[in-house]
């Protein structure tokens, strides 16, 4: 049966096959990186704009840093 879900993952830059360097957890430029990953999702035609996040440990802890996200 269809859900009408899509399931994205991303690597934070500078780890796993992610281009780039990272200074530290949390870095402005992280937090940015989040925010401009949800523009574009946001932005494809099989998107509806909504987004739920999830995660355990550190992933967790960017769940709660997307919602405070100005978008």
């Amino acid at each position: 049966m269809h859900r009408g879900y899509a399931y994205v993952y991303f690597d934070v830059r500078g780890t796993g096959f992610s281009q780039g360097h990272r200074d530290h957890d949390f870095a402005q430029d992280e937090v940015q990186d989040f925010k401009e990953i949800m523009d574009y999702i946001a932005s494809q035609s099989w998107s509806n704009g909504q987004f739920g996040s999830l995660g355990f440990s550190y992933e967790g802890i960017v769940s709660e840093m997307l919602v405070a996200l100005d978008n």
